[in-house]
C-alpha cells in the first residue's frame, strides 16, 4: 500500500506544482501518463529532463496505453514576431489489441485576443511512436503587459479487444502541459513603455521613436524612455521634442505671405473696380495687431486729369491713364496646436507697390512687386520660424456695362526661412548636452486669383455678389539641421525631405449697402459675408531623419479645415467738399468655422480724392 500511495501523493504535487511554476519553467517539462485497461488513468510529471524513456512494443497485460507528453517552445516571442509551442508525444507501449487511440490538443491565451494561435489539433498515437502537436504563435504588436498562452488537453479515448474483451475509457483533460510566455515589450512597433499624456503628442512620432529604440536599445533617449521611474507626461514631451512637428508651421507661413501679397493685388483692383484708377493710391495700408485691424484708407490719391477729360471722368477715373498704388500691412495671429500640426504665433509685415494702365475706361492690366516678412514662435517655448520674401505680380480688371467685373493676378515669390528649435527637453529629461537646432530653407511660390462680381443697385440699396478662387502652389527644399551634437555626444538635429503643396480656394458670399443722405453726408450700413471651401493638401505623414543615424522620425499631419467664414458688418460715410468726396467707413470683422483659429479685426478706409 505505500508504493501507490507514494505514486498518488507525488502525482498529487507535481499536479499542483505545475500550475504554479514559471513559464520560463515550461520547457522541457515531462508529463507520464498510464491508461489502464479498466479505466483507471494515471498522471505522473517527471521533471525537467526525464524524457527519452525506453519504448516497450507491447504494454503488460493491465495496461492499455503508456504516452508521455513533453512541452517544447522556440524561442521567446517578442513582438512583433512569430513563435512555435510544440508538444512532443512519445508512446512508450500499447496493448497488442489496442485499435484507437487519439487525443485532442487546444490553446488558451492570457488576456484573451492579444495573440494569434493555431485552432485545436488531434493526435493520432496509433499512427506512430513520436507524435507532435505544434501551436503557431503569433503576435502583432507589443503591448505594456506580460501575456502567455498555455496549451491544454482536452481529453481523449480508447478502444481495443473485440467481442466479450472489447475495453475502451477516455484520456482525461489536463489544463497547462505547455507554456509559452510571451513579456511586454520595452521597446516594440511603435509603442513606447509608458502610455503617452493626452494632449498633441504625435502619434507618427511616438511609432517611429519605438522602432528606433528597438534597434537602439542603448541610445541615451532610449535609456531615458525605459526608465522605470518616468512619467507619462515626460514621455509626451520627449516625444514632442524630437518630432518633426515644428516643419509643419512652414506651409501654413509660406502660404500666409502669398495669401498676404494677392490681398494687396485684389485691394488695388478693388479701387479700380470703384472707379480709383489714377493717381497715387494707398488704400490698402493696414495696422493689424492680431486681432484688429485698421487700414488708413486712401490716404493720398493724386487725380491730375489730362486736358480733355472734363470733372466728373477726373473724379471715377482719377485723372490719368496711369495709377501708382503702394499696400501693405502689419499683423499678427495664432494658430492653436493639434495632433499633428505645431502651435505659434506670428508677426508679419508685408509691402507691395505697383502701377497699372488704364487702356480703356473699364479695362486696366498692371505689374506689382511686393516683399513679405514673418516671425514667429512655437508654442511652449520650443523655437520658432523667421522668413521673407520677395515677389512679382501681374493683374488685370475688366468692367461690363452690365457692372459685372472679372478680376485675375498672378504672382511668383520666393522666399527664405529660418527654423530654430529648442532642445532643451533632451538637456534636461534626457540628460546629455545637445544645443538647440538650427537649420534654413529656401521656398518658391506660384499663386494666382480669379474673381467675379456683379454690382446692383435699387434706389438706396447696392448689392454686390462675389465669386472668388484662388490657387497657390508652394514648393519648399530639403533641408538639414545642426548645432545638436556638443562635446561627441549624440546627435538629435533632424534632416527634412522637401514639400510640394498645392492649395485650392473657392469664396463665394455678398456685399449689401443701404444709402441714407442727411445735410451733413451719406451714410451707408453695410455687409460683407464671404465663405470659404478649400481643396488644399489632404492628411499625410512627414517624415525626417535624425541627422546621425539617418533613422526616419515622422509625424502625421492633421488635415485643416476645410471650410471657414468671414463676415464683416460696418458704416461708411461720405461728405462733399467741392468737386470731391471724403469717403470713410468702420467695420467689425469676425472668422467663424475654422477649428484653432480665432480672429476678429476692426477695419477703417478713408479716401480724400485731390
Amino acid at each position: 500500500m505505500i508504493k501507490p500511495i507514494l505514486v498518488l501523493c507525488i502525482a498529487f504535487l507535481a499536479t499542483g506544482a505545475f500550475h504554479n511554476t514559471q513559464a520560463s519553467d515550461r520547457a522541457g517539462t515531462t508529463r507520464q501518463v498510464v491508461v489502464y485497461r479498466s479505466g483507471e488513468v494515471k498522471a505522473f510529471a517527471l521533471g525537467v529532463n526525464a524524457g527519452n524513456a525506453t519504448v516497450a512494443t507491447v504494454c503488460g497485460s493491465d495496461i492499455a496505453l503508456q504516452f508521455q507528453e513533453t512541452a517544447r517552445s522556440s524561442l521567446p516571442l517578442s513582438a512583433p514576431g512569430t513563435s512555435s509551442l510544440d508538444v512532443d508525444i512519445v508512446v512508450l507501449c500499447r496493448a497488442d489489441d489496442l485499435s484507437v487511440a487519439t487525443i485532442n490538443y487546444s490553446s488558451q491565451v492570457n488576456p484573451a485576443g492579444s495573440l494569434s494561435v493555431a485552432p485545436t489539433q488531434v493526435a493520432n498515437l496509433m499512427s506512430g511512436d513520436a507524435v507532435t502537436v505544434s501551436f503557431v504563435v503569433t503576435a502583432s504588436q507589443s503591448t505594456n503587459e506580460d501575456r502567455s498562452v498555455t496549451i491544454n488537453r482536452e481529453g481523449g479515448s480508447y478502444m481495443g479487444g473485440q467481442g466479450t474483451g472489447l475495453y475502451f475509457g477516455s484520456i482525461p483533460a489536463a489544463a497547462a502541459i505547455a507554456w509559452l510566455s510571451v513579456p511586454r515589450s520595452t521597446f516594440g512597433n511603435g509603442e513606447l513603455p509608458t502610455p503617452p499624456a493626452s494632449g498633441t503628442v504625435q502619434p507618427g512620432t511616438q511609432q517611429d521613436l519605438g522602432l528606433f529604440c528597438r534597434d537602439h536599445p542603448d541610445d541615451a533617449l532610449c535609456d531615458a524612455l525605459s526608465d522605470s521611474g518616468i512619467t507619462a507626461g515626460e514621455v509626451a514631451t520627449i516625444i514632442d521634442a524630437v518630432s518633426p512637428q515644428s516643419t509643419t508651421a512652414l506651409p501654413t507661413t509660406v502660404n500666409q505671405l502669398s495669401t498676404t501679397q494677392l490681398a494687396n493685388v485684389g485691394a488695388r483692383m478693388a479701387d479700380l473696380i470703384g472707379g480709383h484708377g489714377g493717381g497715387f493710391s494707398a488704400s490698402g495700408l493696414n495696422l493689424v495687431d492680431g486681432t484688429q485691424v485698421m487700414p488708413l484708407g486712401d490716404l493720398l490719391s493724386s487725380l491730375a486729369a489730362i486736358e480733355d477729360e472734363n470733372e466728373e471722368r477726373r473724379t471715377l477715373m482719377g485723372g490719368t491713364r496711369w495709377g501708382y498704388w503702394l499696400n501693405g500691412n502689419i499683423g499678427r495671429g495664432e494658430r492653436d496646436a493639434t495632433i499633428g500640426n505645431t502651435g505659434f504665433t506670428f508677426d508679419n509685415f508685408g509691402l507691395t507697390s505697383g502701377v497699372d494702365y488704364r487702356i480703356k475706361d473699364n479695362l486696366f492690366i498692371g505689374v506689382g512687386l511686393g516683399y513679405a516678412r514673418l516671425e514667429s514662435e512655437y508654442s511652449g517655448n520650443e523655437g520658432g520660424l523667421d522668413g521673407h520674401a520677395m515677389a512679382l505680380h501681374g493683374y488685370g480688371l475688366y468692367v461690363w456695362e452690365s457692372q459685372v467685373s472679372l478680376d485675375a493676378s498672378v504672382s511668383w515669390s520666393r522666399g527664405s526661412f529660418d527654423q530654430n528649435r529648442s532642445m532643451e527637453v533632451i538637456r534636461t529629461l534626457v540628460g546629455v548636452p545637445q544645443g538647440d537646432a538650427f537649420g534654413s530653407t529656401n521656398t518658391r511660390q506660384l499663386s494666382g486669383a480669379l474673381g467675379l462680381s456683379w454690382t446692383y443697385r435699387a434706389d438706396t440699396w447696392t448689392l454686390m455678389p462675389q465669386l472668388q478662387y484662388e490657387f497657390i502652389r508652394a514648393n519648399i527644399d530639403a533641408f538639414a539641421e545642426t548645432g545638436c551634437a556638443t562635446g561627441g555626444g549624440p546627435n538629435y538635429c533632424l534632416s527634412y525631405p522637401g514639400q510640394h503643396l498645392v492649395t485650392r480656394s473657392l469664396a463665394f458670399g455678398g456685399y449689401v449697402d443701404r444709402s441714407f443722405a442727411t445735410q451733413t453726408g451719406t451714410f451707408r450700413p453695410y455687409l460683407n459675408v464671404l465663405w470659404f471651401a478649400d481643396s488644399g493638401t489632404q492628411a499625410r505623414r512627414l517624415v525626417a531623419n535624425f541627422v546621425s543615424s539617418l533613422a526616419p522620425i515622422g509625424v502625421v499631419v492633421d488635415e485643416p479645415d476645410r471650410h471657414f467664414g468671414t463676415a464683416e458688418a460696418g458704416l461708411a460715410f461720405r461728405r462733399p467738399i467741392g468737386a470731391r468726396t471724403v469717403d470713410f467707413n468702420v467695420g467689425v470683422m469676425s472668422v467663424f468655422g475654422e477649428t484653432g483659429f480665432r480672429q476678429w479685426a476692426i477695419r477703417g478706409d478713408l479716401r480724400i480724392p485731390f
